[in-house]
């Protein structure tokens, strides 16, 4: 009985603290050279190479929307096929435009298996709700945004933005300040491996400046993960049998 009682104080922990934190996998402050960014930190164009190019200036990256076919970029972050647990992505955003309006609302940056269309977490920049400039959008793998922020930015202010996506859930996350919304839950992808950013023909075609980029991954433990299982059935077990006395 003693040890039961032991396991199952040991158990009640275990259930609720059976993941690792978040680990550091890539991080990049794009303090390059000004010009092209490809092929600086190992990333390369996915998709229009060469042809207006993601450029580098003053240790930042700039997003150009426009009319013409543009280079999209992606960098493998080295952790190999992910297929569970969670992956995050962090940046700091600043948008340039005059006016942003309609719904043509194009995604920039996003998680992907490393090829052209299995895009997943994607973020999209969107016009107003209020008296602001801008607004924010998160899709699970959709080209158009499936949840908006309430809350509104404004052009040349720097803003903090955090994009999750969850194998488990099958579902895309976004936080801004104290703001976080919810994609749409999709079908999970076979798998994910690389960080990318977009440049599209949007209807306002504005300019995203993206600095000090950082991507998380945090995964179950699977000793905690597996004992702590073991020792929630134990409890639960132990609880059913009180019960029937």
């Amino acid at each position: 009985m003693k040890f039961l009682t032991a396991l199952l104080a040991i158990g009640a922990a275990a259930c609720l603290n059976s993941t690792s934190s978040a680990m550091l996998v890539f991080e990049d402050d794009f303090s390059y050279s000004d010009g092209n960014l490809v092929p600086n930190g190992g990333w390369s164009a996915h998709s229009g190479a060469g042809s207006n190019s993601v450029q580098v200036s003053g240790g930042a990256i700039n997003l150009t929307h426009g009319g013409s076919s543009r280079e999209d970029v992606s960098v493998n972050l080295g952790i190999g096929n992910i297929v569970q647990g969670v992956l995050t992505y962090t940046f700091d955003l600043t948008v340039t435009d005059t006016a942003i309006s309609g719904t043509d609302f194009e995604y920039f940056a996003h998680f992907s298996d490393g090829g052209t269309s299995a895009f997943f977490g994607r973020l999209d920049v969107v016009a107003p709700s209020g008296s602001g400039d801008y607004g924010l959008g998160i899709s699970h793998n959709s080209s158009t945004a499936e949840a908006t922020t309430t809350s509104d930015f404004d052009f040349g202010s720097p803003i903090a933005v955090s994009v999750t996506y969850d194998f488990q859930d099958q579902q895309a996350s976004l936080t801004v300040g104290s703001e976080t919304i919810q994609s749409s839950v999709g079908t999970a992808p076979d798998l994910l491996t690389h960080m990318a950013f977009r440049q599209s023909n949007s209807s306002s075609d504005e300019t995203l400046t993206v600095d000090n980029l950082q991507v998380f991954y945090t995964v179950p433990e699977p000793s905690a993960f597996l004992f702590g299982g073991l020792v929630c059935t134990v409890m639960a077990v132990s609880t059913g049998r009180k019960r029937d006395r």
